[in-house]
């Protein structure tokens, strides 16, 4: 959003609200304001599907290292089980 245009159109607002009048917006500022809150909308619906997919992948990426970490375990206690029996002989 241009904040220079929004902060034109939002100071010609409170003018006419001030001066009594009905809403003054021209249709131009109006159709601006739309287009911009349409952009922002579809921004925002973009932004949430990035987020859930981030958290989509982050819970992927736990479950893995959930699944290495309980298979290094195993894996530790296999070396140490040979290695005990390597002594053993």
């Amino acid at each position: 959003m241009d904040k220079e245009r929004f902060e034109e159109i939002k100071a010609e607002f409170k003018w006419a609200v001030k001066q009594g009048h009905a809403m003054t917006l021209s249709h131009n500022s109006i159709d601006w304001l739309f287009s911009t809150v349409e952009e922002q909308q579809k921004e925002i619906e973009k932004l949430r599907w990035i987020k859930n997919t981030a958290i989509e992948q982050i819970d992927v990426t736990q479950n893995r290292n959930e699944r290495l970490e309980k298979e290094n375990e195993r894996l530790r206690v296999v070396e140490q089980a040979y290695e005990a029996m390597k002594k053993a002989l």
